[in-house]
């Protein structure tokens, strides 16, 4: 079988990131041009961070990017369920932005959030790509990224991307209006990006034949198991939920350290494909290649997705060695390292004719059974 025969719509979108990339920064600067006022920005101490799915996953990768570009005191990442339920007055206060991602805008939850956001005093700032949505109509303000539309956009490749350029572009921008960084700085980080970016537009056959060739070794395994540190960890997270989505696999993730107290001891270790992700400049990488042998030293399948071009590392194991972000600009790894495990479950979804997210009009997909858009608001 031709690796073109069973081409996919994941597989479609990764490659369509670098002719995306220039214009879906330009637009989001555009975007934030006249979004934010400066005077309102500049009371603003603490951020939030909130979303579901994907959402969620970029506000993780784009943590430290605000605590280091933004001039705010605190940025934390909440569920959205949690901020909709379980915050209150103490860290909802009128110096607190709340930063609701969401390319549809359509979950009952992020509706939730706004309103229990709005409640308490906080701004609102909604990240997303439809402006009519009912959680964007409530925001105070609302950033549309305008995501060119794609067959299967809710895969989440091109969204996610647009997520977290929205989320970078608007910590740079608070930050400017807090005096904490120069117009410079966002200028050079967007250019460093789409560069970045476009880098991949050489790597992406060598990419993709090592992930097909894997996806006919793995296709047939018991379950999936992520493992990243830090920003590293929503890379992770998105991974595991392009394998469940695309596939309806068994997924697990956790990080370097939890997963040699608990995932190590799943049975059946040579059923169990495991991705882990190893960045050379995180204080991480020492701890992270141990798991690697720990998991090697139980028969694990294994993939290391890498941006370490000189990583040694036992026969037997698979790596996928990525482009470097460019020099200054290592932030930027978490844009684009998910790509080789999102081609993988492209290739495994199709290799088992597995219909995404298990079909229009499966039991998945029938009213009563799917409540994110239909659960009560309170």
């Amino acid at each position: 079988m031709n690796k073109l025969e069973i081409t996919n719509p994941i597989r479609e979108q990764c490659f369509s990131l670098p002719e995306l990339a220039e214009g879906q920064v330009q637009s989001v600067l555009s975007a934030l041009e006249n979004l934010i006022s400066v005077d309102n920005m500049k009371g603003i101490n603490k951020i939030i961070l909130t979303g579901c799915g994907d959402s969620y996953f970029a506000g993780i990768a784009t943590q430290e990017i605000f605590k280091e570009f933004s001039g705010t005191f605190t940025t934390s990442v909440h569920r959205a369920i949690d901020v909709s339920r379980f915050l209150d007055e103490k860290t909802l206060t009128k110096d607190t932005l709340v930063i609701v991602v969401s390319a549809s805008g359509g979950a009952a939850r992020l509706v939730e959030a706004v309103k229990n956001a709005n409640a308490f005093g906080s701004e609102t700032l909604m990240i997303t790509n439809n402006n009519t949505s009912p959680a964007a109509k409530l925001s105070k303000y609302v950033l549309v990224v305008d995501t060119p539309a794609v067959p299967y956009a809710t895969l989440g490749l091109r969204n996610y991307y647009a997520s977290l350029i929205g989320l970078t572009f608007t910590a740079m921008k608070i930050g400017i209006a807090k005096g904490k960084i120069s117009e410079n700085i966002l200028m050079d980080t967007a250019e460093a990006l789409v560069k970045y970016t476009l880098s991949y537009e050489n790597r992406f056959e060598e990419i993709d034949d090592k992930m097909y060739n894997l996806a006919r070794e793995w296709n047939n395994l018991k379950s999936y198991d992520y493992i990243g540190d830090g920003k590293d960890r929503a890379s992770a997270l998105f991974s595991a939920a392009k394998i469940v989505e695309a596939c309806g696999k068994f997924t697990t993730h956790d990080d370097s350290e939890d997963w040699c107290h608990v995932n190590h001891f799943l049975t059946d270790s040579e059923r169990v494909g495991t991705i882990i992700y190893v960045d050379k400049n995180e204080a991480n990488e020492s701890r992270v290649l141990e798991t690697i042998k720990q998991a090697q030293g139980i028969f694990r399948p294994i993939l290391i997705i890498t941006n370490n071009a000189e990583l040694k590392i036992n026969e037997g194991v698979n790596i996928c060695k990525l482009p470097e972000t460019p020099k200054g600009y290592e932030f930027l790894y978490p844009m684009l390292n998910y790509i080789p495990a999102a081609i993988l479950a492209g290739y495994i979804a199709e290799l088992n004719k597995e219909p995404y997210f298990r079909g229009e009009g499966s039991v998945w997909d029938s009213p009563g059974v799917q409540t994110i858009k239909t659960s009560k608001i309170q």
